[in-house]
């Protein structure tokens, strides 16, 4: 076992693992936890940590990292509808989340804004605009027979399909710049909690952020997602892998990559993977908080 890291300023690549839920104003909330999105950079910078404060009424955003999510901490399939009431603009803007993607109006009203764990992705046109909205909207996320839906003030904004085994976390989303609100909060529906979960299922990585390299779909990423060569020429789809870029130029170096999954393990639990190994060509090590195995 050892660290991956010798830097002391930077000695928890994975550091929102060591995040304290955040204070419970009742059993409620017992399920979220809160969840940054960082990496070397970010953290080199000493960008502060995040802060939720809950209250009887509901939970608002204090202080942030950067892209800030406090996630349900239970998996989430089948078909079900999540409900809030959310605060709208001025920099208090907050978002309903599934799956790795989370969506909601611009403050022109015009326009709905995307984005996944790893960045923003480009808007959505909303014609006619939205009504103007006062200081809540209520906010609908539906999942249904594959497919995930955002609906503001009984408007449809946002859609998009799910891929099978796609990532089941729910979540509430805020930017850095942004201290938004929620509160009266419902899920409802015949939602089911999956046994296992794949955590590579998608070839962007959406749910995976790399610690030092820049984001994994530009083409000079260290890390994609390809199908394994078919065993047997019958077979409909072949696992996917994930493969790192190989760096000949770089070895007998200290030079280290770290891709990260964006949630930490919250409870007792298995993950289970295979790797190739050949010596001094192709190595990969699991990495838990700052620490890799070998």
């Amino acid at each position: 076992m050892k660290h991956a890291l010798e830097d002391p300023d930077l000695k928890e690549p994975n550091q929102v693992q060591q995040q304290k839920p955040v204070q419970a104003a009742d059993e409620r909330v017992r399920h979220w936890f809160p969840i940054s999105r960082m990496d070397a950079q970010s953290r080199g910078l000493g960008y502060p940590s995040s802060y939720w404060k809950f209250d009887h009424e509901g939970v608002r955003r204090i202080t942030s990292h950067d892209h800030e999510y406090l996630q349900y901490g239970i998996p989430l399939t089948g078909n079900f509808v999540v409900e809030a009431d959310t605060t709208t603009f001025d920099y208090h803007d907050i978002h309903l989340g599934y799956g790795c993607t989370w969506a909601g109006p611009a403050h022109e009203r015009n326009q709905c804004l995307i984005g996944s764990f790893q960045r923003d992705l480009p808007s959505a046109a909303i014609q006619p605009p939205l009504s103007p909205v006062a200081e809540w909207m209520r906010v609908r996320l539906e999942v249904r027979d594959g497919v995930q839906t955002t609906w503001v003030n009984g408007r449809q904004v946002y859609e998009r399909r799910h891929t099978e085994n796609s990532d089941p976390w729910l979540s509430i989303h805020s930017t850095w710049y942004c201290n938004g609100a929620i509160k009266n909060l419902l899920i409802t529906g015949q939602p089911t909690i999956p046994e296992t979960i794949q955590l590579v299922t998608t070839e962007d990585l959406s749910g995976w952020l790399p610690y030092f390299e820049g984001l994994t779909s530009e083409w000079w990423s260290d890390w994609r997602l390809r199908r394994q060569p078919k065993s047997d020429p019958q077979e409909n789809n072949s696992p996917m892998m994930l493969v790192g870029r190989r760096r000949p130029e770089v070895n007998g170096t200290v030079h280290e990559n770290l891709l990260r999954y964006h949630r930490p393990m919250l409870e007792d639990g298995t993950i289970e993977y295979e790797f190739f190994y050949s010596p001094g060509q192709f190595e990969v090590h699991p990495a838990m908080g700052g620490w890799y195995f070998c």
